[in-house]
């Protein structure tokens, strides 16, 4: 059992041939098929099945250095992008996928502003190098410890992007 100050959102990296994505905030069981790609028109039957359940789908590491790490499913339909990733080969903590990941969101943040809903940026450690854990990660301003607020952070954007966990962000309206 974890401590009383841990939660496990309950997910799946869905890895496709043309990208992979995060179905964060499924039931325990649920499985999204990962049996699709850009050219099948399947990906908003698999978004619906996530966003049904009151999930969110996130664009996960949408440069990533290996064949099918380049996102190629556009960002219509997704709630969230991985602007940051944990490393891959590097000993740097920011590499040239990151950048390009956070290039392509604040493109599409400029567009979005301008027709309405925008798309938060979120970070994850993919452990593909040993200590990552952790490194980068997402805090979520939430009204308490459960899936559901963490998710009600998420989507609209309470949150922000850390390296650390010493990192405290405060916000003051004037």
């Amino acid at each position: 059992m974890a401590a009383d100050d841990f939660l496990i959102v309950l997910g799946e990296e869905v890895t496709t041939k043309t990208g992979h994505w995060l179905a964060l905030g499924i039931d325990p069981g649920q499985v999204v098929d990962r049996n699709h790609q850009v050219r099948d028109g399947l990906i908003d039957q698999c978004l619906d099945q996530v966003h049904r359940v009151g999930g969110l789908c996130v664009a996960a590491h949408p440069h990533a250095p290996y064949p099918s790490g380049n996102f190629l499913f556009p960002f219509r339909g997704f709630d969230v992008v991985e602007v940051w990733n944990g490393l891959w080969t590097s000993d740097r903590p920011w590499n040239a996928d990151n950048e390009a990941a956070l290039a392509e969101w604040g493109r599409s943040l400029a567009a979005d502003i301008q027709t309405g809903p925008w798309r938060p940026a979120m970070g994850n450690s993919d452990t593909h190098l040993e200590g990552q854990i952790g490194i980068p990660h997402t805090v979520v301003f939430a009204e308490e410890l459960s899936t559901e607020a963490i998710l009600a952070g998420i989507g609209p954007g309470r949150s922000w992007v850390a390296e650390l966990a010493d990192v405290d962000l405060g916000l003051e309206s004037e």
